[in-house]
Parts: C-alpha cells; sequence; structure tokens
C-alpha cells in the first residue's frame, strides 16, 4: 500500500482531532460532578477531603427520560424510511437502543431544570401581584408562566420562531360616488397627486 496523499491526510487528521475532542469532553463531563457548584466539600478533623453531591432526580428518573428519547428518536427514523419506501430494522424486544448519561452530564440537567422551575415560581408570583384578584397559584396562573419562561428561553434558541401570526393585509380600493373619505385618505391621495406631478415635470425636462 502506498504512502497516503495530503488529501487522505487531512481526511484523517479531521478524524483524529474530532475523536480527540470526543474523548477529552467525554472525561471532561465525568470529572464534572467533582466540581464545587455541584456539592458540598468538607474536610474531616483527620484532614480526610469528603464530597457530597446534591441530586436533585434519581439516576432512575434519567433511564426513564433516555429510554423515552431513544424511542422517540427511533419513531422519527422508521418514519423517514418508512416515506423513503426503504425497509426499517426493529430494534432488539430484550435490548432496545438506549444511550446514558456520565455524572457530570445529569447534574449540569438538574442544574438548568432547577433554573427552569424557579423562572416559572418566580414568574407565576409576578402575574399573581400584577392581577391582584388571587391569594394563591392556580393552574391558569402556572400554565401563564410555564407559556412566559418557554418563549424566553427556548424561543430564543430556535432557528424560527415557534408562533407565528398572519394579519390580513388592507387592499388600496376605488371610492364609490358618494362616498366618505376615511381620516388621512385625503393625505395620502395629495401625496401621490403630488409624486405623479414630480415624474411629469422629470419627463418635460
Amino acid at each position: 500500500m502506498g504512502q497516503p496523499t495530503a488529501a487522505q491526510k487531512s481526511i484523517q487528521s479531521v478524524y483524529e482531532n474530532q475523536a480527540r475532542a470526543r474523548r477529552v469532553t467525554d472525561g471532561l463531563w465525568r470529572n464534572a460532578k467533582k466540581a464545587p457548584m455541584f456539592g458540598i466539600v468538607k474536610k474531616t478533623q483527620s484532614g480526610r477531603v469528603m464530597r457530597k453531591t446534591q441530586r436533585l432526580i434519581s439516576s432512575n428518573a434519567f433511564k426513564v427520560l433516555l429510554s423515552g428519547a431513544c424511542a422517540s428518536v427511533s419513531a422519527s427514523v422508521e418514519q423517514d424510511l418508512d416515506e423513503l419506501g426503504v425497509d426499517y430494522t426493529q430494534d432488539s424486544k430484550s435490548r432496545p437502543f438506549s444511550m446514558s448519561l456520565s455524572g457530570g452530564a445529569q447534574l449540569m440537567l438538574e442544574q438548568f431544570l432547577s433554573a427552569i422551575i424557579s423562572q416559572i415560581v418566580y414568574q407565576t408570583r409576578t402575574i399573581r401581584n400584577g392581577i391582584g384578584r388571587h391569594q394563591r397559584n392556580n393552574k391558569e396562573l402556572v400554565r401563564l408562566a410555564i407559556e412566559s419562561v418557554r418563549e424566553s428561553v427556548f424561543d430564543a434558541a430556535n432557528v424560527a420562531p415557534m408562533d407565528a401570526i398572519a394579519l390580513p393585509m388592507a387592499l388600496a380600493r376605488k371610492k364609490r360616488v358618494g362616498e366618505a373619505e376615511a381620516p388621512g385618505e385625503q393625505e395620502v391621495d395629495d401625496a401621490e397627486a403630488d409624486a405623479d406631478e414630480d415624474d411629469e415635470e422629470e419627463d418635460d425636462e
């Protein structure tokens, strides 16, 4: 086998750099659970360092969420292949497609979800105080708060807006005989007439 060409070396370097970045990123997430922001660090009288991780969501809950996410991905791929007329190979029933999260990634998701929930609680209180008719939170207030947080957090990260409002355009029409002019129409007509006169003067020059 001959020596690789310059193009092949470039392709190989890209693969190697990508694999190296993936290994370093995975190691970073594995060690993230040791960060002080994710736990409490104490020293005993003997000088031993004790790290206690604060967990809000159990590992079993993450497994359930990942199982549902992987099932959704498989269903989406199956639908794409069905639309293309290609056979889909079913997953193993005893061992379906699944993924795992490192401890650091779980802690980061917990922090993100905690921030979202805190913002929803704060927004609910703000809406309730603004309305001034409720002494306690109810489902309608919480729903409004969730929609507000969703728009402020997730809509800004989308390529296209999630909600769009289409308004009908007012079309110009000719006035009927004896029809009164709406306020502002005379000004528009005068401006259009002035513009036509300017165009005619330029043509004469």
